[in-house]
């Protein structure tokens, strides 16, 4: 791996240093020492730079990798945040899926509020029971053929709980979610909205109608 590649090469960078180290220094001690008295007093100062040096350099190397850690925590901790601000706090429905069984991985709060499940029985379901069964499949050919990137899904049918039949407009995104290849999906139910259409649709039909007749 890097960091072991990294290891390897301060590991080697040290003994390399350490050996020229300890040959020119003993050199160096022989010809500057008059006597016996000045040579063990320089080869205790040696023996202590031996000893200072690489604990400072290691020290710096330890506030480094220190920093490095304590910035990358921070980064997470970032990054859960605004995931939950996201996912978890977002007003409208949301889900994450398994592209690959479509099983439910993760709910919001605002799916289980407008769907009547839990969070346990969401994660025990996958998106085809959340589906009327006519629909499913047509939602079979449609998860088979999203691509990697951002979808809009357009209108589809969604059951709840309770039995009752909302029209959502679909948006979705692939993702990987715990080292599994997934799909975020926001569900926004447009079912009023849709219902005032239809209405508007049909008055207008029936003027047209009787403006006709």
């Amino acid at each position: 791996s890097e960091a072991s590649s990294l290891a390897a090469n301060y590991a080697l960078c040290y003994a390399c240093v350490a050996t020229v180290w300890i040959f020119t220094s003993d050199r160096l001690v022989s010809h500057i020492a008059a006597d016996i008295v000045e040579a063990t007093v320089f080869q205790i100062a040696k023996g202590c730079g031996f000893v200072a040096v690489p604990a400072l350099v290691l020290f710096l190397l330890m506030r480094h990798f220190a920093t490095q850690l304590l910035s990358q925590e921070q980064r997470l901790a970032e990054g859960e945040l605004q995931y939950r601000l996201m996912f978890e706090a977002n007003p409208q429905p949301m889900w994450v899926y398994a592209s690959d069984t479509l099983a439910f991985l993760a709910v919001n709060e605002a799916a289980m509020t407008q769907y009547g499940y839990s969070r346990d029985e969401f994660l025990a379901m996958t998106i085809k029971d959340i589906r009327p069964p006519e629909d499913i499949a047509a939602l079979l050919e449609y998860t088979g053929q999203l691509s990697q990137g951002l979808a809009n899904s357009g209108l589809w049918r969604h059951r709840r709980r309770d039995g009752s039949v909302i029209t959502v407009e679909i948006t979705s995104h692939a993702l990987l979610f715990a080292g599994r290849e997934a799909r975020v999906v926001l569900a926004r139910d447009v079912t009023e909205s849709r219902t005032v259409e239809e209405a508007l649709r049909a008055s207008e039909e029936l003027n047209r109608a009787v403006l006709d007749s």
